[in-house]
């Protein structure tokens, strides 16, 4: 995956890079989004934006891919600072307020990252997949037993929504992992 990343980068930051860029890498959970997302920022210095920091709970993945477009992207666009509130997801609500400051390349990272209110704003996309069996030993190695609890519930709304918005097919990159 590193050499992809390399390569990426070199996309962001090439001589038609623009300081404005904005990245997504959508896949579903546990393909290797957030990896591949810190590695390209190592080599860009973009900054990444996680998409878990806005999904509203376990039903919230067509809302948080909208919160992207209202509170991160559209203000961007228009140079002006995104204002956004983290979800807190062991209480339930959305708690403290951050702000992205306009300018600088930005990685979007997470399910629903792209879709068709999205596209709109980005300059590129990513599609990361691997296979089921291996996301999900992932998942549950990375965020634990309650987090793979839920796997049925969200696992059908990223299906539900890939389908809807066209994810995969609408990538500029295919990143087996």
């Amino acid at each position: 995956m590193h050499e992809s990343a390399v390569r990426i980068a070199d996309a962001v930051n090439g001589p038609s890079g623009r300081p404005d860029f904005v990245l997504a890498i959508d896949g579903s959970s546990g393909a290797g989004k957030t990896t591949l997302a810190a590695c390209i920022a190592a080599q860009s210095g973009a900054s990444v934006f996680h998409m878990d920091d806005i999904y509203p709970g376990w039903t919230g993945l067509e809302q948080g891919a909208q919160y992207l477009v209202d509170w991160i992207l559209r203000p961007l666009a228009e140079s002006r600072p995104a204002i956004w509130r983290r979800y807190d997801w062991y209480t339930e609500e959305f708690a403290e307020t951050h702000t992205i400051s306009p300018g600088g390349p930005l990685i979007v990272e997470g399910v629903g990252s792209y879709s068709l209110q999205s596209a709109p704003y980005l300059h590129s996309t990513i599609w990361v997949e691997a296979n089921t069996p291996q996301r999900r030993a992932r998942v549950e190695s990375r965020d634990g037993l309650s987090t793979a609890q839920m796997w049925p519930l969200w696992a059908a709304q990223e299906e539900t929504f890939h389908r809807k918005h066209r994810t995969r097919e609408a990538a500029d990159f295919l990143i087996q992992n």
